[in-house]
């Protein structure tokens, strides 16, 4: 065994960080750094300068997320505390959530979406959350992040669901619009972007890793030919940046994973394929700028069960860094945290773990910037997630806490900033231009068969005949097979259905009948439907998709079959929401409009008897006038209960959550609302006739979006009582006119087909 240990040396001990970060010591310097790590404990470094204010000298970038709790509401977050803490200690931030497709796209598909122009798709994008962000003075002098552009996760239902069904070109297309009009919201507010965000697969078929597959954008590798090229993964990823550096030119942009980090030459391996597609991008004229590496690590990967540091682990690291760097291409360390799992590693030695990494990183010339994925051990995402892929892991922030206390990994970071040299710049490289060609990058087009959706009843009888749609993709004549079964072992297969299916795209309705014989059960069964070649079963299928907690009703059965109401409301609306429900004697549906969220304050109650059997009813709910104004942040939670019962004594609940209070029926507030005027035709293709009462006054007219939003405002001269608005620019949908006409207001609702 070699008689010399490998082990970091802080440059605050002399070392230089401008030759090499790893130096051969011998062991008995262990013993020193153990007293001085005990001294530092003792007299932590986060009673010295923020971090933000040791990072000032040397020209780095440290900093941290917002979570959407946070951006709705700043200065009462965490009772106040996580505002100034975020901006005492960092000079860069990220949203957490807001800036992803979710927040951003509509809950429900755009009518004729292949056919809008930017600016009609940009219309019915939600802007408020990222507009927050980027106008907050607060936040002005921080360095902005946007994540991410595209992700094949958190993306609305509707587009995992019907783009898998479009064509290449539309899946081109849609993108290239949804890009540009992101860049009209942010303007030249955001600094660098994740351009497409965790595209690489975790597996590797046959030993070579590949891009993901089973994404939204799935068609954009079907092979087809767009006005950009073949559709390939390769084409549309090259594509993706250049429409990006259109949308944002002032923006450095990266490709963004997980998983990535350590250096690997095999061809099977996460981090070879990043570094060889990487370039391979930027080779072909993509503007690719760098690669985000997002560093969710793992403690015990890092220090030994003493707390020695595993310098392979960073030098492995670093080698990726500096192999990114000869190609020209940048990093940015995007969501650091490394995870304390089942114990196994003493908290404190976070301190070494995170000073070695931010120190190795910051050191290289090509990365500039850390940001930590959390701004306290309680909200991290870990912690808060705890399932199977973390189960037992938490801790993986930088400080803790109700007052944000920094902890030893905190000291770690600001050891890292201080062992830098003083910089009179940032250093980084000029923007890469790429260009705008139709991508010619090669990639190996294909596309997988795939169960995309399945739609049963969630409820249902023995004997019953019930129909369960089935959404797929068929690559030739293949197999559709649905399964009624037990969803738990032994997974008794009641009933299977086979159809053929020819190639292509689509929905089909199959038939189910519910055996006689299959017992009683509440959300004891499920609907498995795989596609497989013809013929050969469930052994050689491609994929499937499960629809679980389906029941079959008895005599007895009790529970909430369903429960759907309107996703958004106004004040002093009556809501109402259609129940499906099985009960016995003795019981009450009770439905509540309330916040979903604690303190889950209920606003309003609608109960009643339940009728034995199955049965459907309409709770009507009214809106208070005093319901704040808010998206996202209500639910309807109806609920089964013994007559008089409430919450504990429940016998089944279903929650329909997001449900928005909107302006809408209130945007004539403060006024009389005695004005009485005309539209027509209403409903409208895109042409609205106005005939108001003639006066001396001047009318002020203002168009409200169904979320309250101005889209139109225009002033009419005094004495004009008629005029046209030409609104063929807007989206279909709901929208609200007020008119002010001196001291009268009116208000008339109108719908744009």
């Amino acid at each position: 065994m070699n008689s010399s240990a490998e082990i970091v040396l802080p440059n605050a001990l002399g070392a230089s960080s401008n030759n090499k970060f790893f130096v051969k010591l011998r062991p008995v310097f262990l013993t020193l750094l153990s007293l001085l790590a005990l001294l530092l404990i003792d007299n932590p470094l986060s009673a010295q300068n923020s971090l933000r204010e040791l990072a000032a000298p040397k020209k780095v970038y440290i900093g941290n997320l917002i979570s959407n709790e946070h951006l709705d509401d700043p200065e009462n977050f965490r009772n106040g505390l996580a505002d100034p803490h975020l901006r005492q200690e960092y000079n860069a931030v990220v949203l957490e959530n807001y800036m992803k497709m979710s927040f951003v796209l509509p809950a429900d598909e755009p009518a004729d979406i292949h056919n809008l122009t930017v600016e009609q798709l940009r219309a019915t994008l939600t802007a408020d959350k990222i507009e927050a962000f980027l106008s907050n003075d607060d936040w002005a002098d921080l360095r902005k992040r946007g994540h991410a552009m595209i992700w094949f996760n958190q993306a609305p239902d509707w587009l995992k669901l019907v783009a898998p069904t479009w064509t290449g070109q539309q899946v081109f297309d849609f993108t290239r619009k949804y890009i540009l009009a992101l860049g009209q919201i942010c303007g030249d507010r955001v600094d660098e972007w994740d351009v497409i965000n965790e595209a690489i697969s975790d597996d590797a078929p046959d030993g070579q890793r590949i891009w993901r597959r089973g994404t939204w954008y799935r068609r954009a590798n079907d092979g087809s030919m767009t006005d950009w090229g073949e559709a390939t993964y390769e084409n549309y990823i090259k594509m993706i940046f250049v429409w990006a550096r259109e949308a944002q030119p002032q923006a450095r942009l990266h490709i963004n994973d997980y998983g990535i980090e350590t250096f690997n030459n095999s061809v099977a391996s996460k981090n070879r394929f990043m570094r060889d597609k990487a370039k391979a991008l930027k080779d072909c004229g993509a503007p690719i700028d760098g690669v985000g590496f997002q560093s969710h690590l793992i403690l015990s990967d890092m220090v030994s069960s003493t707390g020695v540091l595993n310098t392979d682990f960073i030098a492995s690291i670093e080698e990726s860094i500096q192999d990114l760097a000869s190609a020209g291409l940048e990093v940015a360390i995007t969501e650091l945290d490394i995870r304390v799992c089942n114990n196994d590693r003493d908290e404190a030695f976070q301190e070494v773990a995170f000073q070695a990494y931010c120190e190795m990183a910051f050191s290289q010339p090509n990365c500039h910037e850390v940001l930590i994925w959390g701004l306290r051990d309680e909200d991290n995402w870990i912690t808060l997630r705890d399932d199977q892929f973390f189960a037992g892991c938490e801790d993986a922030a930088i400080v803790e806490g109700d007052n944000y206390t920094p902890k030893p990994a905190y000291d770690g970071v600001a050891s890292a900033i201080m062992a830098l040299p003083d910089q009179e710049e940032f250093g980084f490289s000029p923007l890469v231009p790429g260009n705008g060609a139709p991508a010619n990058c090669g990639g190996e087009a294909s596309l997988d068969p795939a169960i995309l959706f399945v739609n049963g009843p969630t409820a249902v009888s023995a004997g019953d005949q019930v129909t369960v749609a089935v959404n797929y993709i068929a690559t030739d004549n293949q197999d559709i097979v649905v399964w009624f079964q037990l969803n738990e072992a032994p997974f008794t297969v009641y009933t299977q259905v086979v159809t053929d299916v020819s190639s292509g795209a689509g929905t089909i309705d199959v038939t189910v009948d519910i055996p006689m014989n299959v017992p009683t059960g509440t959300f004891q069964y499920r609907y498995l439907a795989f596609i497989a070649p013809d013929g050969q079963g469930v052994d050689n299928s491609f994929s499937d998709f499960i629809q679980f907690q389906v029941t079959v009703l008895g005599e007895d059965s009790q529970l909430i079959i369903s429960s759907l109401g309107p996703a958004s409301v106004s004040p002093g609306d009556t809501a109402e929401i259609n129940v499906s429900y099985s009960a016995i004697e003795g019981q009450e549906i009770v439905v509540w409009f309330q916040l979903d969220q604690s303190p889950f304050t209920t606003y309003q109650e609608f109960r009643q008897t339940a009728m034995p059997g199955q049965n459907d009813i309409i709770a009507k709910l009214y809106i208070p006038q005093d319901v704040p104004i808010a998206d996202d942040a209500y639910q309807y939670q109806t609920i089964l209960v013994p007559t008089g019962g409430g919450w504990p004594e429940r016998i089944a609940n279903i929650s329909q959550g997001d449900i928005d209070v909107v302006v809408v029926s209130s945007v004539a507030q403060g006024g009389a609302n005695n004005l009485n005027f005309r539209v027509y035709p209403n409903p409208t293709a895109g042409l609205f006739n106005v005939e108001i009462p003639a006066s001396s006054d001047a009318a002020e007219l203002t168009l409200y979006s169904a979320l309250g939003e101005v889209v139109h405002q225009q002033l009419t001269p005094s004495g004009r009582s008629e005029l046209s608005l030409h609104l063929h620019s807007i989206p279909p949908g709901i929208y609200w006119l007020s008119v002010q006409q001196g001291t009268s207001q009116g208000v008339v609702k109108l719908l744009k087909q």
